[in-house]
């Protein structure tokens, strides 16, 4: 939570490549976190989208 609270919310990306570690998993623990419904997004996609420019 530290970490997600000293860094500008629209820099926060969900990534892995851990081949030891189910990226559900990891999904599910970032959800026990109650992050509000923005930063939780822009964590698993929105941030992404707008750093690639795609839109949808």
């Amino acid at each position: 939570m530290r970490m997600l609270n000293n860094h500008p919310m629209e820099y926060l990306l969900f990534g892995s490549d851990s081949p030891w570690v189910d990226q559900s998993e990891c999904i599910t623990k970032l959800k026990a976190l109650q992050l509000n419904d923005n930063l939780l997004a822009g964590i698993l996609s929105e941030n992404a989208l707008r750093l690639l420019q795609v839109t949808v």
